[in-house]
Protein backbone atom coordinates (compact mmCIF):
# COMPACT_ATOMS: atom_id res chain seq x y z
CA UNK A 1 0.00 0.00 0.00
CA UNK A 2 1.56 3.59 -0.80
CA UNK A 3 1.90 5.85 1.68
CA UNK A 4 1.16 9.71 1.09
CA UNK A 5 3.95 11.27 0.08
CA UNK A 6 3.10 14.62 2.30
CA UNK A 7 1.86 13.87 5.63
CA UNK A 8 1.24 17.74 6.50
CA UNK A 9 -0.42 19.76 3.77
CA UNK A 10 0.85 23.05 5.67
CA UNK A 11 3.49 22.12 8.19
CA UNK A 12 4.30 24.63 11.00
CA UNK A 13 7.47 25.96 10.45
CA UNK A 14 10.16 24.90 12.90
CA UNK A 15 11.65 27.57 15.52
CA UNK A 16 15.02 26.19 16.44
CA UNK A 17 15.38 28.66 19.19
CA UNK A 18 11.86 27.25 20.74
CA UNK A 19 12.87 23.69 20.42
CA UNK A 20 15.76 24.37 21.83
CA UNK A 21 14.20 25.78 25.10
CA UNK A 22 11.61 22.98 25.26
CA UNK A 23 14.31 20.70 24.74
CA UNK A 24 16.49 22.13 27.61
CA UNK A 25 13.47 22.67 29.65
CA UNK A 26 12.94 18.59 29.51
CA UNK A 27 16.43 18.48 29.95
CA UNK A 28 16.29 20.16 33.40
CA UNK A 29 12.61 18.62 34.77
CA UNK A 30 14.52 14.54 33.80
CA UNK A 31 17.56 15.34 34.28
CA UNK A 32 18.55 13.79 31.29
CA UNK A 33 19.88 14.32 27.93
CA UNK A 34 17.45 15.25 25.02
CA UNK A 35 17.76 13.46 21.62
CA UNK A 36 16.38 13.23 18.41
CA UNK A 37 16.76 10.63 15.83
CA UNK A 38 14.95 10.92 12.33
CA UNK A 39 15.36 9.53 9.31
CA UNK A 40 15.80 5.40 7.80
CA UNK A 41 18.05 3.50 9.52
CA UNK A 42 21.00 3.13 6.84
CA UNK A 43 24.11 4.28 7.31
CA UNK A 44 24.03 7.95 6.94
CA UNK A 45 21.87 8.36 10.50
CA UNK A 46 23.99 5.58 12.05
CA UNK A 47 27.37 7.69 11.31
CA UNK A 48 25.56 11.02 12.52
CA UNK A 49 24.08 9.23 16.00
CA UNK A 50 27.45 7.08 17.10
CA UNK A 51 29.39 10.06 16.25
CA UNK A 52 27.45 12.49 18.96
CA UNK A 53 27.07 9.30 21.39
CA UNK A 54 31.08 8.46 21.08
CA UNK A 55 31.30 12.35 22.01
CA UNK A 56 28.76 12.44 25.06
CA UNK A 57 30.54 8.99 26.35
CA UNK A 58 33.89 10.89 26.57
CA UNK A 59 32.21 13.18 29.40
CA UNK A 60 32.35 11.66 32.44
CA UNK A 61 29.62 14.53 33.82
CA UNK A 62 26.89 13.07 31.61
CA UNK A 63 24.12 12.29 33.14
CA UNK A 64 22.97 8.79 33.62
CA UNK A 65 19.52 8.73 31.54
CA UNK A 66 18.63 9.35 27.95
CA UNK A 67 15.25 10.41 26.02
CA UNK A 68 15.37 9.90 22.59
CA UNK A 69 12.48 11.28 20.21
CA UNK A 70 12.29 8.75 17.39
CA UNK A 71 11.04 8.58 14.01
CA UNK A 72 11.57 6.27 11.24
CA UNK A 73 10.15 3.94 8.56
CA UNK A 74 12.93 1.63 9.27
CA UNK A 75 15.76 0.21 7.47
CA UNK A 76 18.61 -2.16 8.49
CA UNK A 77 18.49 -4.39 11.49
CA UNK A 78 22.50 -3.65 11.95
CA UNK A 79 22.44 0.13 12.21
CA UNK A 80 19.54 -0.10 14.43
CA UNK A 81 21.02 -2.74 16.81
CA UNK A 82 24.49 -0.91 16.58
CA UNK A 83 22.60 2.37 17.58
CA UNK A 84 21.05 0.81 20.63
CA UNK A 85 23.92 -0.90 21.80
CA UNK A 86 25.92 2.61 21.42
CA UNK A 87 22.90 4.23 23.78
CA UNK A 88 23.24 1.12 25.99
CA UNK A 89 26.89 2.18 26.30
CA UNK A 90 26.36 5.78 27.12
CA UNK A 91 23.72 5.80 29.46
CA UNK A 92 22.37 3.52 32.15
CA UNK A 93 19.00 3.89 31.14
CA UNK A 94 16.68 5.20 28.40
CA UNK A 95 13.12 6.16 27.02
CA UNK A 96 12.10 6.34 23.77
CA UNK A 97 9.69 8.97 23.07
CA UNK A 98 7.18 7.90 20.02
CA UNK A 99 5.11 10.64 18.26
CA UNK A 100 4.61 9.14 14.77
CA UNK A 101 5.71 6.45 12.99
CA UNK A 102 8.52 4.31 13.89
CA UNK A 103 8.26 1.15 11.86
CA UNK A 104 10.33 -2.20 11.20
CA UNK A 105 13.91 -1.71 12.46
CA UNK A 106 12.36 1.50 14.18
CA UNK A 107 10.96 -1.06 16.57
CA UNK A 108 14.11 -2.74 17.45
CA UNK A 109 15.50 0.52 18.45
CA UNK A 110 12.96 0.63 21.08
CA UNK A 111 13.68 -2.16 22.56
CA UNK A 112 17.19 -0.69 23.97
CA UNK A 113 14.74 1.53 26.42
CA UNK A 114 13.84 1.01 29.54
CA UNK A 115 10.11 2.86 29.42
CA UNK A 116 8.37 3.21 25.97
CA UNK A 117 6.64 7.07 25.87
CA UNK A 118 3.96 6.83 23.02
CA UNK A 119 1.45 9.72 21.95
CA UNK A 120 -1.84 8.45 20.65
CA UNK A 121 -0.68 8.81 17.24
CA UNK A 122 2.62 6.83 17.72
CA UNK A 123 2.23 3.96 15.57
CA UNK A 124 4.83 1.05 15.48
CA UNK A 125 5.54 -1.81 13.48
CA UNK A 126 5.84 -5.68 13.74
CA UNK A 127 9.56 -6.71 13.28
CA UNK A 128 9.59 -9.06 10.18
CA UNK A 129 12.01 -9.05 7.56
CA UNK A 130 11.06 -7.25 4.06
CA UNK A 131 13.32 -9.36 1.23
CA UNK A 132 13.54 -7.69 -2.06
CA UNK A 133 11.35 -8.44 -4.67
CA UNK A 134 13.29 -10.21 -7.90
CA UNK A 135 13.61 -8.08 -10.96
CA UNK A 136 12.07 -5.41 -8.90
CA UNK A 137 13.23 -2.12 -8.19
CA UNK A 138 13.03 -0.77 -4.55
CA UNK A 139 10.47 -3.14 -4.16
CA UNK A 140 10.06 -5.34 -1.28
CA UNK A 141 7.77 -8.39 0.17
CA UNK A 142 7.56 -9.52 3.71
CA UNK A 143 8.99 -12.68 5.40
CA UNK A 144 5.54 -13.45 6.19
CA UNK A 145 4.29 -13.83 2.74
CA UNK A 146 6.79 -16.76 2.24
CA UNK A 147 5.88 -18.33 5.78
CA UNK A 148 2.33 -18.08 5.62
CA UNK A 149 1.92 -19.13 1.61
CA UNK A 150 3.55 -22.66 2.99
CA UNK A 151 1.52 -22.78 6.18
CA UNK A 152 -1.40 -22.39 3.94
CA UNK A 153 -0.12 -24.79 1.79
CA UNK A 154 0.53 -27.41 3.86
CA UNK A 155 -2.94 -26.87 5.73
CA UNK A 156 -5.04 -27.39 2.11
CA UNK A 157 -2.53 -30.23 1.18
CA UNK A 158 -3.66 -32.18 3.97
CA UNK A 159 -7.20 -31.15 3.56
CA UNK A 160 -7.50 -31.60 0.15
CA UNK A 161 -5.98 -35.49 1.06
CA UNK A 162 -7.82 -36.68 4.13
CA UNK A 163 -11.73 -35.32 2.22
CA UNK A 164 -10.95 -37.34 -1.04
CA UNK A 165 -9.78 -40.02 0.67
CA UNK A 166 -12.78 -40.26 2.82
CA UNK A 167 -14.47 -39.68 0.47
CA UNK A 168 -13.44 -42.54 -1.69
CA UNK A 169 -13.78 -45.09 1.48
CA UNK A 170 -17.23 -43.96 1.90
CA UNK A 171 -18.49 -44.50 -1.80
CA UNK A 172 -17.26 -47.51 -2.59
CA UNK A 173 -19.27 -48.78 0.54
CA UNK A 174 -16.46 -51.07 1.97
CA UNK A 175 -15.10 -52.31 -1.42
CA UNK A 176 -12.26 -50.02 -1.48
CA UNK A 177 -9.77 -51.04 1.33
CA UNK A 178 -8.31 -47.93 3.66
CA UNK A 179 -4.67 -48.20 2.13
CA UNK A 180 -5.97 -48.34 -1.48
CA UNK A 181 -8.24 -45.17 -0.70
CA UNK A 182 -4.77 -43.68 1.13
CA UNK A 183 -2.70 -44.06 -2.15
CA UNK A 184 -5.51 -42.68 -4.14
CA UNK A 185 -6.20 -39.69 -2.45
CA UNK A 186 -2.21 -38.93 -2.09
CA UNK A 187 -1.73 -39.54 -5.91
CA UNK A 188 -4.24 -37.02 -6.94
CA UNK A 189 -3.04 -34.57 -4.09
CA UNK A 190 0.59 -34.98 -5.94
CA UNK A 191 -0.40 -33.99 -8.65
CA UNK A 192 -2.38 -31.33 -7.68
CA UNK A 193 0.36 -29.73 -5.58
CA UNK A 194 3.84 -30.60 -6.78
CA UNK A 195 3.41 -28.34 -9.50
CA UNK A 196 2.81 -25.32 -6.98
CA UNK A 197 5.63 -26.62 -4.16
CA UNK A 198 8.34 -26.46 -7.55
CA UNK A 199 7.86 -22.93 -7.67
CA UNK A 200 9.20 -22.66 -3.97
CA UNK A 201 12.59 -21.33 -4.02
CA UNK A 202 14.40 -23.09 -1.24
CA UNK A 203 16.98 -20.40 -1.14
CA UNK A 204 14.59 -17.78 -0.78
CA UNK A 205 13.09 -19.62 2.73
CA UNK A 206 16.70 -20.27 4.09
CA UNK A 207 17.22 -16.28 3.53
CA UNK A 208 13.78 -15.56 5.09
CA UNK A 209 15.27 -17.67 8.27
CA UNK A 210 18.27 -16.59 8.41
CA UNK A 211 16.30 -12.92 8.55
CA UNK A 212 13.96 -13.71 11.33
CA UNK A 213 17.05 -15.03 13.57
CA UNK A 214 18.77 -12.06 12.87
CA UNK A 215 16.02 -10.19 14.43
CA UNK A 216 15.57 -12.68 17.09
CA UNK A 217 18.86 -12.32 18.41
CA UNK A 218 19.41 -8.64 18.10
CA UNK A 219 15.80 -7.95 19.87
CA UNK A 220 17.42 -11.04 22.18
CA UNK A 221 20.72 -8.91 22.90
CA UNK A 222 19.83 -5.21 23.40
CA UNK A 223 16.57 -6.43 26.23
CA UNK A 224 19.27 -8.00 28.36
CA UNK A 225 19.65 -4.97 30.30
CA UNK A 226 16.24 -3.23 29.97
CA UNK A 227 14.23 -6.13 30.35
CA UNK A 228 11.17 -4.28 29.20
CA UNK A 229 9.94 -7.24 26.45
CA UNK A 230 6.76 -8.64 28.14
CA UNK A 231 6.96 -12.71 27.47
CA UNK A 232 7.00 -14.05 23.86
CA UNK A 233 6.19 -9.98 22.79
CA UNK A 234 9.55 -10.86 20.57
CA UNK A 235 8.25 -13.94 18.26
CA UNK A 236 4.97 -12.12 18.05
CA UNK A 237 6.68 -8.77 16.58
CA UNK A 238 8.61 -11.02 14.22
CA UNK A 239 5.88 -13.48 13.49
CA UNK A 240 2.44 -12.99 15.37
CA UNK A 241 1.05 -9.93 13.04
CA UNK A 242 -0.36 -10.75 9.49
CA UNK A 243 1.49 -7.73 7.29
CA UNK A 244 4.63 -5.67 7.70
CA UNK A 245 2.23 -2.54 7.76
CA UNK A 246 -0.09 -3.37 10.83
CA UNK A 247 -0.47 -0.78 13.02
CA UNK A 248 0.62 -1.11 16.39
CA UNK A 249 -0.50 1.92 18.88
CA UNK A 250 -0.05 2.18 22.39
CA UNK A 251 -2.52 0.08 23.58
CA UNK A 252 -1.29 -2.54 21.46
CA UNK A 253 2.47 -1.52 22.87
CA UNK A 254 1.30 -2.42 26.25
CA UNK A 255 0.77 -6.01 25.30
CA UNK A 256 4.38 -6.01 24.19
CA UNK A 257 6.70 -4.16 26.50
CA UNK A 258 6.22 -3.71 30.32
CA UNK A 259 6.59 -0.18 30.58
CA UNK A 260 5.14 1.99 28.32
CA UNK A 261 3.07 5.36 29.46
CA UNK A 262 2.00 8.57 27.67
CA UNK A 263 4.03 11.76 27.05
CA UNK A 264 4.39 13.81 30.21
CA UNK A 265 3.64 18.20 30.23
CA UNK A 266 7.06 18.64 29.29
CA UNK A 267 7.61 15.77 26.60
CA UNK A 268 4.19 16.78 25.03
CA UNK A 269 5.63 20.73 24.86
CA UNK A 270 8.62 19.40 22.89
CA UNK A 271 6.73 17.82 20.00
CA UNK A 272 4.72 20.33 19.48
CA UNK A 273 7.96 22.45 19.18
CA UNK A 274 9.16 19.64 16.91
CA UNK A 275 6.19 19.14 14.62
CA UNK A 276 6.24 16.67 11.88
CA UNK A 277 10.13 16.63 12.79
CA UNK A 278 9.06 14.24 16.07
CA UNK A 279 6.53 12.42 13.71
CA UNK A 280 7.18 11.98 10.14
CA UNK A 281 10.53 10.37 8.95
CA UNK A 282 12.78 12.68 6.91
CA UNK A 283 14.65 11.66 3.70
CA UNK A 284 17.88 12.89 5.00
CA UNK A 285 19.12 11.87 8.62
CA UNK A 286 18.42 14.66 11.37
CA UNK A 287 20.29 13.95 14.64
CA UNK A 288 19.90 16.58 17.71
CA UNK A 289 21.16 16.33 21.02
CA UNK A 290 20.54 18.68 23.98
CA UNK A 291 23.00 17.92 27.09
CA UNK A 292 22.16 18.26 30.28
CA UNK A 293 24.73 18.79 33.39
CA UNK A 294 23.81 17.21 36.68
CA UNK A 295 24.97 20.30 38.87
CA UNK A 296 25.63 24.13 37.86
CA UNK A 297 26.06 27.53 40.22
CA UNK A 298 22.40 27.61 41.52
CA UNK A 299 22.28 23.41 42.14
CA UNK A 300 19.99 23.21 39.02
CA UNK A 301 20.51 21.15 36.16
CA UNK A 302 21.98 23.16 33.10
CA UNK A 303 21.83 22.32 29.48
CA UNK A 304 23.31 22.83 26.15
CA UNK A 305 22.18 22.13 22.50
CA UNK A 306 24.48 19.97 20.48
CA UNK A 307 23.70 20.12 16.24
CA UNK A 308 23.77 16.82 14.09
CA UNK A 309 26.77 16.77 12.65
CA UNK A 310 26.84 20.22 11.24
CA UNK A 311 23.42 19.92 9.65
CA UNK A 312 20.48 22.43 10.91
CA UNK A 313 17.15 21.91 11.82
CA UNK A 314 15.06 22.69 8.85
CA UNK A 315 11.08 23.15 8.15
CA UNK A 316 8.94 20.53 10.18
CA UNK A 317 7.47 19.61 6.54
CA UNK A 318 8.66 16.34 5.84
CA UNK A 319 7.78 13.59 3.66
CA UNK A 320 6.72 10.43 4.84
CA UNK A 321 8.89 7.15 3.71
CA UNK A 322 7.77 3.53 3.02
CA UNK A 323 8.55 1.32 5.95
CA UNK A 324 11.55 -1.06 5.72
Amino acid sequence: MEEPTDLLAAPKPLDPEQVKEKALALCGASDADVMLINGSCFNGLEERALEILRDRRANESRPKKLIFVLATPGGSPDVAFRIGRAIQNTYDQSEALVAGWCKSAGTMLLITANTLIMSDEAELGPLDIQLAKRDEIDERDSGLVISEALDNLEHYAFRFFDSFMRQIKDHSQGLVTLKTASDIASSVAKGLFEPIYRQIDPQKIGEVARSMAVGRAYGQRLNVRPKNLAPRALENLLMGYPSHSFVIDRDEAQRLFKSVRQPSSAENELLIELGSLATTPCREPVVLLFEAKEESHEDKPEARAVPATGRQVRSAGRSRQKPR
